[in-house]
């Protein structure tokens, strides 16, 4: 893992354009700023700027015109941990909607390999919406039902 002090040489020699691979995300990303003193380096990822750490980076990417997929949208990891599990009972299926994309960003930045979602059984609204936004998200190796609930209740993630 590459820390402020222990950043690869390839790291430190980025330039404003040149393009990586950050990890967990299929494309490389252009760089907008290069390595600074707080080890992070600020990159395009679709239309949104985006500071990452340094470790997040995997390796350099030929120069090239890079757009992610539609629907990803990533931000800085903050220094939280972040829980495996993401429960969106009782939310509003916008509502539940976002977190589970922000929740999704924020997994795959910190190297999760896989998640679940915790959505309920009830009317079976939350089940749905999580499981289509699911089948063809770019973050997303595969899903399936977490077989352990009787009431079909949660919803396992691998990520890419």
């Amino acid at each position: 893992m590459a820390t402020p002090t222990t950043a690869g040489d390839w790291i430190r020699n980025l330039k404003a354009g040149e393009h990586v691979y950050v990890r967990g995300i299929l494309q490389p990303v252009e760089v907008l700023s290069p390595y600074n003193e707080t080890g992070t380096i600020e990159v395009l990822l679709g239309s949104i700027r985006a500071r990452l750490p340094s470790y997040q980076l995997d390796k350099k990417a030929q120069n090239q015109q890079v757009r992610l997929p539609a629907g990803v949208s990533l931000s800085q990891a903050s220094n939280r941990p972040i829980s495996p599990d993401l429960d969106i009972r009782g939310l509003r299926v916008e509502e539940a909607e976002h977190r589970l994309e922000e929740f999704l960003d924020q997994a795959v930045l910190r190297g999760l390999s896989s998640v679940k979602v915790i959505h309920g059984g009830a009317t079976g609204s939350l089940r749905s919406m999580v499981r289509e936004r699911l089948k063809n998200h770019p973050l997303v190796k595969t899903s399936r039902p977490q077989g352990s609930t009787r009431t079909d209740g949660a919803t396992q993630v691998e990520l890419n």
